[in-house]
């Protein structure tokens, strides 16, 4: 228990100081107004968790984030390690260590995404204004609302429409409600609570499944997800609702042996928060068909109900859509970023790529972009379509992590909160943990785009943009194939046991 308490404090100490650093580099920060994007960057210099995006400092803040990732990523480790060796009472210290360092987490207060400032508004347009958040056409008249007058001089008015899953929306206009007189501060403490207690359900969803055939390395695998320095900074800072989708997807996993229709209704739940879990539906459904085809088709049932039924309240039409179909077409830091950027230096990328002969279905006459991107879209239902296949006949999850890589690879854009979807895989065996943890740790690269000017400076910001894309893409996998193994970090002894078909996976490349 010693070491448990050790190493606990010794991350607090880290998170601690980290805050404090944050701070007082914050003290000299200067941010601009970006007309194109109508996006006031000194604003979110001035919220309550500042938002760093373009800043003066924003080289000082990102040097000070990945730091304390980095380190939580090694201490993080050793943690785990050290819950493994516990003789009794695992379960109680595991979740008293996540929550207190979650809770010193909680006291940094820079981030690199306003996110969560993007689900206050949308939850008190919809709960105290009756508007809603999915077609913003217009300006919004907001009258006395201080706050959400504060949250739109950072985002725009009108700001950006919703594009989450509605039953995220309706949770957020609860909050909304609940918080209604809170300061803004509070309501972001608020969304980081849920965030941290999401990761915490996940994390013992995790351990649910992965300790059946020994509890102490269940402990240790469900650690090496827990203690992800991505799953902490993102929970207890990033306050992203990935977290929330994971966790009910987790869930539906660890009960669709015994209770079918009721993870069908989970995971319909998790679609609904976030419409990219769809991907484990198919893979719940063959797994839930085990108890019969009529609870695989019910499962199946549930599973899309949910969301549909969520989404009734908010539908106007086609236009209803246009905000998800947007955020599509943002191209950041991924494959195919890189292979449009030719088109985005010679000013043809908003050019229709086929002139008028081809119309398409709510992305009218596509560009050449958009058509990159639809390509990179069937590259990822081919992979899915073999991934289900073969899950068919091995019931091994290593092929849902094989369709979660691939949505992630044909993202126009990949943000590090999107590797929250694969890091439940760092809690399995083999190649595939390695992989997910380490691009989880790697992705943090990503955040130079926001925080500095690098996106400005062409052409050689570019290629500095390139070569972190190049390498959060390809040395995860370099890592996943190397003889070891193994996490290079990790200097606890891989225990060998029995494959666990429920999750565990093979010893086969990523």
């Amino acid at each position: 228990m010693k070491r448990v308490a050790g190493w606990t404090a010794l991350l607090v100490a880290a998170c601690c100081a980290a805050a404090l650093a944050g701070k007082l580099i914050a003290r000299g920060a200067s941010g601009y107004m970006d007309a194109r994007h109508h996006v006031d960057y000194r604003v979110g210099l001035l919220l309550p968790v500042r938002v760093v995006w373009q800043t003066s400092h924003g080289w000082a803040f990102l040097a000070l984030i990945l730091g304390l990732l980095v380190f939580i990523a090694w201490a993080g480790r050793r943690l785990a390690g050290a819950l493994h060796d516990l003789d009794k009472h695992r379960t109680v210290a595991f979740l008293t260590a996540f929550f207190i360092i979650s809770a010193a987490l909680m006291l940094v207060g820079v981030t690199f995404s306003g996110d969560p400032y993007a689900y206050i508004i949308f939850g008190r347009l919809l709960a105290l204004h009756g508007i809603n958040p999915y077609f913003l056409p217009v300006s919004l008249d907001v009258g006395g609302d201080q706050i959400l007058r504060r949250c739109l001089l950072f985002y725009g008015n009108p700001p950006p429409a919703d594009n989450y899953g509605p039953l995220w929306t309706l949770f957020n206009a609860a909050i909304a409600k609940l918080d209604a007189a809170r300061p803004l501060g509070f309501q972001i403490g608020v969304l980081r609570a849920i965030a941290v207690l999401a990761s915490g359900a996940a994390a013992l969803g995790l351990l649910k499944i992965v300790s059946s055939k020994s509890p102490a390395e269940g402990i240790r695998k469900a650690g090496l997800f827990a203690f992800h320095p991505l799953v902490l900074y993102e929970s207890a800072v990033g306050a992203h609702n990935d977290t929330i989708m994971v966790a009910l997807a987790v869930w539906a996993f660890a009960i669709v042996e015994d209770y079918p229709l009721l993870a069908g209704l989970i995971l319909g739940a998790s679609i609904a928060i976030k419409y990219v879990s769809v991907v484990a539906l198919p893979f719940l459904v063959i797994r839930a068909a085990r108890n019969g085809r009529l609870a695989g088709f019910l499962s199946a049932a549930l599973a899309i109900g949910v969301p549909v039924i969520c989404f009734k309240p908010f539908w106007l039409g086609p236009q209803t859509l246009y905000s998800v179909v947007g955020h599509g077409g943002t191209f950041a830091m991924s494959p195919a970023w890189m292979v449009n950027l030719p088109f985005f230096a010679s000013g043809r990328a908003a050019l229709p790529a086929l002139g008028s002969s081809l119309v398409l279905p709510l992305l009218g006459q596509p560009s050449w972009p958009r058509l990159v991107q639809l390509s990179f879209v069937a590259a990822f239902c081919a992979v899915a379509l073999f991934a289900i296949l073969r899950f068919r006949r091995s019931r091994r999850l290593e092929e849902l992590w094989r369709a979660t890589s691939a949505l992630l690879w044909a993202s126009p854009i990949i943000h590090p909160w999107y590797l929250l979807w694969l890091l439940p895989a760092a809690a399995g065996r083999g190649r595939w943990a390695v992989y997910a943890w380490w691009f989880g740790l790697l992705i943090v690269l990503r955040y130079a785009l926001d925080a500095t000017h690098l996106a400005g400076q062409a052409p050689w910001g570019t290629a500095a943009l390139v070569a972190l894309t190049i390498a959060y893409l390809t040395l995860p996998v370099a890592v996943a194939r190397s003889r070891r193994g193994m996490h290079p970090l990790d200097e606890v002894v891989e225990r060998e046991l029995p494959a666990d078909t429920v999750w565990e996976t093979q010893q086969r490349p990523a």
